[in-house]
């Protein structure tokens, strides 16, 4: 539990990376898994700010790294695992949101670290507009109803020309 809240500075910070990767390993459904990355991008976000907060701006570079993958696979488990699922869109918005968030706090942290630190948080700052992009494409997918096609042939019984009887319906 004492590793739980540590920072790469601390000597449970391993712990506490090996704990992570055995949730994510443990992951029974896509969805579970991009709740894990989703939560452990929000923790590396986190450790950046506080480290960039002590003039420890490389260390926080190495966290935009990890972030990057974090945020990249959590957005590939939705798309991949989550078709049909009524979590899915729930599962976006969260990410979206998250998305959203993420982009002020690394703005500020890569304000505060050395100008030769900033390619890092920059492609962090990238990965999640890139994961925010492909969530939005998707919500909109999911927020909009198919287009319907037209039936090319009626069902059995139904007949599709002009001498149709009264009550019949007609097929497009």
């Amino acid at each position: 539990m004492a590793a739980r809240d540590s920072l790469p500075d601390s000597p449970l910070y391993g712990t506490k990376l090996v704990m992570e990767r055995v949730q994510l390993r443990l992951a029974v459904t896509e969805g579970t898994r991009a709740t894990l990355l989703m939560r452990f991008a929000d923790e590396r976000v986190r450790e950046m700010q506080a480290l960039a907060a002590k003039g420890k701006g490389r260390e926080a570079a190495q966290l935009a790294v990890q972030y990057a993958k974090d945020v990249t696979q959590a957005q590939k488990s939705i798309e991949s695992g989550l078709e049909g699922n009524g979590k899915t869109l729930e599962l976006l918005l969260r990410f979206d949101a998250q998305a959203k968030r993420h982009e002020g706090a690394l703005d500020r942290v890569r304000q505060q670290v050395p100008e030769e630190e900033r390619p890092a948080i920059n492609e962090a700052l990238e990965a999640s507009r890139r994961g925010q992009a492909k969530a939005r494409e998707a919500i909109e997918r999911r927020k909009s109803p198919p287009a319907q096609e037209k039936r090319e042939t009626p069902p059995p019984g139904q007949d599709r020309g002009p001498d149709q009887p009264p009550g019949r319906r007609r097929w497009n």
